[in-house]
């Protein structure tokens, strides 16, 4: 089920998270997480 629409503005900030299946690592190594943060950068 979809979540509710966000409301969207100029410097808004948002609470962003990721969780693997059953608990599982979703990053295989400690710069994963940055190119993660890149890549958000980038399409932000």
């Amino acid at each position: 089920m979809a979540g509710p629409l966000r409301i969207a503005f100029p410097g808004a900030f948002y609470y962003i998270t990721a969780r693997g299946n059953e608990c599982q690592a979703i990053f295989k190594s400690r710069r994963e997480p940055e190119g993660f943060l890149e890549s958000l950068e980038t399409a932000t």
